[in-house]
């Protein structure tokens, strides 16, 4: 037994003391990464937080922006709408006024027609007392046909002139109190 103590004395301890040792450095060495992995991952932990913080200030930065924005779309909205409204009311004004015009017109035209069918008979009753006087036949009926016509051409020129310009004039103001201001 003496040699198996001996033999455990001169190899065996050596062995076990360099296994300690092995295994107190191999701790150590774990120790130490585990420490700087640690230290590392609460780095990271922190700049996450950091960059989360910063993101959380951005989006809210981002958010009254676009509260601000849809606050001045509305508005810009009710204003367009307002102005619409506006127009749209300048408009329907402006045909009335033009139905209106239009109504006085096709008056006018009436009294000029009637003026002109009482010209005409002037005329004839001017002829009729020609024939009354003895006046040749044929000078009356030639100067009868001849005032008649000119007096018919005359006055339907006259009318579709007149109602072609009344025309142009009711459209020109109509287009002027349309257009908004």
């Amino acid at each position: 037994m003496t040699f198996l103590i001996d033999l455990a004395r001169r190899y065996l301890l050596p062995a076990v003391i360099w296994a300690l040792i092995a295994a107190v450095f191999a701790a150590t060495v774990w120790y130490a990464g585990a420490r700087h992995e640690r230290a590392r991952w609460v780095d990271k932990e922190t700049a996450w937080t950091k960059e989360r913080a910063t993101l959380k200030a951005d989006v809210a930065g981002a958010n009254k922006a676009v509260a601000q924005l849809e606050a001045a779309i509305a508005k810009a909205a009710a204003a367009v709408e307002k102005q619409q409204s506006a127009h749209q009311a300048q408009i329907t004004r402006a045909k009335k006024d033009a139905k209106q015009r239009e109504t006085k017109l096709a008056a006018d035209l009436d009294r000029a027609r009637r003026a002109r069918d009482g010209l005409r008979d002037d005329i004839t009753t001017a002829l009729n007392r020609l024939s009354a006087d003895n006046v040749a036949a044929a000078t009356r009926d030639r100067v009868g046909r001849a005032a008649l016509h000119a007096l018919g051409e005359c006055g339907e020129r006259y009318g579709a002139v007149a109602k072609d310009a009344d025309r142009c004039g009711s459209q020109r103001r109509t287009l002027i109190d349309a257009w908004p201001k």
